[in-house]
């Protein structure tokens, strides 16, 4: 049986009482609240897989049938893929060629500024040490 039908009816026990599953974070409101109470609605979780129940029995809890709110969810919540191994092996020497040069300009500005305030350093070096 189709799971948009008007006759809705569970495949294990065949009992017309069936609850929509809503998947996600959702909104607690009073009107959730309320259809929650009434059995119109079951909470899915938050863990969305895009092939979850859209469905479920209120007397024997049983879940079936797809739900297009969860393939939507999936589908909104889609990052792209990672890059490939050829493109991730070829442009790391790219990247060590921007990053060093970077490195090394801040490390000799450091070391310019330690040399040129004395007063400074002074203070960085331990009692013990100073002759």
């Amino acid at each position: 049986m189709d799971a948009t039908s008007c006759e809705r009816t569970c495949p294990d026990c065949g009992s017309p009482r069936q609850a929509r599953i809503v998947y996600g974070l959702v909104e607690f409101t009073p009107g959730l609240e309320a259809q929650l109470e009434a059995g119109e609605i079951v909470l899915g979780g938050c863990r969305v897989t895009g092939e979850d129940p859209g469905w479920c029995c209120q007397d024997c809890r049983r879940r079936w049938g797809a739900s297009p709110l969860s393939r939507q969810l999936v589908e909104r919540a889609s990052v792209t893929p990672p890059d490939p191994l050829w493109v991730r092996l070829c442009f790391w020497p790219v990247r060590i060629l921007l990053f060093v040069p970077i490195t090394i300009f801040w490390l000799s500005l450091l070391v310019t500024i330690w040399l040129i305030c004395p007063s400074e350093r002074r203070s960085l070096w331990p009692r013990r040490w100073k002759a």
